[in-house]
């Protein structure tokens, strides 16, 4: 086998890995963006789901935070994930697509009560004005998992379908 066809198994091996291992390292990745003056907006979020026949990436995000406009003019995101353990570093870059709105429902629906949080402020992420200190409704708390149904408003699926990558890995031994 050729290096390149091994780096590339384990790079989609790593990827699919994090599906389902929430403290594998490629779980949480940088994302980067262009805004509408040209300048790069990279920023730490969680990869949802990997999959490696689609050659695709998930993520879910507010609806209401500036990416999405970043999105909409670049078309473009690209990805960074880094394990330390093996030193390997996995770069995608990608066109973005919002996937619809029932497949969408029925995610935020798996969500528990902790995972709809992000969605649920009264308020856009890294927005400025008078809210509670975590930005929830002061009765968050006693709140039903119903009553957070609201949240789905503003949660958003994106995939991610992968044009390019770049991986390396590192060795000292080489």
């Amino acid at each position: 086998k050729r290096k390149t066809d091994t780096l590339w198994d384990l790079a989609w091996q790593q990827l699919v890995r994090a599906n389902n291992d929430r403290k594998h390292p490629f779980r949480v990745a940088a994302i980067s963006t262009v805004d509408q003056n040209g300048f790069p907006r990279a920023r730490n979020v969680v990869m949802r789901k990997a999959n490696r026949q689609e050659g695709s990436l998930l993520l879910y995000t507010d609806l209401r935070s500036r990416k999405i406009k970043e999105w909409q003019h670049s078309g473009t995101l690209h990805w960074l994930f880094w394990n330390p353990k093996s030193q390997l570093q996995v770069g995608a870059r990608g066109t973005v697509e919002r996937v619809d709105r029932a497949q969408e429902l029925a995610l935020f629906h798996q969500l528990p009560k902790h995972g709809r949080k992000s969605y649920a402020t009264m308020q856009a992420p890294a927005a400025v004005g008078p809210t509670t200190p975590d930005g929830l409704p002061e009765d968050w708390p006693e709140m039903t998992i119903e009553s957070t149904d609201y949240a789905a408003d503003n949660f958003g699926v994106f995939k991610t379908n992968m044009l390019t990558f770049d991986i390396l890995q590192l060795s000292r031994n080489e």
